[in-house]
């Protein structure tokens, strides 16, 4: 229904990156510190909340926890167009600490922001 795709939306578009406690704030915090564990914690809920968002927009159910990115590669055709060569790049730059993974996460959320406009569920 779109109330809840809405809903969907609504929920997990501003804790992408949008409050104090979003989770690119909390990957930024996990950077400073060091912290490798906390950054690959966060990354995955942050790719959780993104795939719900894209899941949504695409009015497709959500297939579980395997494979999202191929699954939505498949699946979704609304998506940004870079969506999985970004958020390779986010992986791997988290995986490793590299200090660019800010800035691949925010061109992955860039574009899910950008497809969310298009289709009329972000201001």
């Amino acid at each position: 229904p779109e109330a809840l795709r809405h809903a969907v939306v609504a929920k997990n578009q501003p804790i992408l990156r949008a409050t104090l406690s979003s989770y690119r704030h909390q990957i930024a915090a996990a950077l400073v510190r060091d912290d490798a564990v906390a950054v690959n914690h966060r990354l995955a809920a942050m790719l959780a909340s993104y795939c719900d968002i894209l899941f949504a927009v695409n009015r497709q159910p959500h297939p579980g926890e395997k494979r999202l990115i191929a699954f939505a590669e498949h699946h979704c055709p609304q998506r940004p167009p870079a969506m999985a060569a970004d958020l390779r790049q986010v992986l791997a730059a988290g995986a490793t600490m590299d200090p660019t993974l800010l800035g691949h996460l925010d061109r992955a959320l860039d574009g899910l922001d950008a497809l969310l406009m298009a289709e009329g569920l972000l201001a």
